[in-house]
């Protein structure tokens, strides 16, 4: 199967298990999808090592304290900002 079929085919299996408002059925699909990483795992993406852990009221202050800094040094012509489009590029 082609690139672009696979595409198909995965986006169409998204969309039907979207629709899917069974637990059980959902959680067979889990079992099946687990069962089937175990036989061929090169083929899978590896599931993160860490659970997400969403950033406490201290973390965002600090972080948005440091963009705020750089910001400001970036408009004092003390620090070399980056183009948007680089930026962009990375996401």
């Amino acid at each position: 199967m082609n690139t672009t079929k696979m595409a198909v085919e995965k986006n169409s299996i998204i969309r039907q298990l979207l629709d899917v408002n069974d637990a059980e059925v959902l959680e067979q699909v889990k079992q099946l999808l687990r069962r089937e990483n175990k036989k061929h795992p090169a083929d899978w993406v590896s599931e993160p090592e860490e659970e997400y852990k969403p950033l406490n009221k201290q973390e965002v202050l600090s972080g948005l304290n440091e963009a705020f800094a750089e910001a400001r040094l970036a408009r004092e012509g003390k620090l070399q900002g980056r183009p948007l489009k680089d930026v962009l590029n990375e996401l």
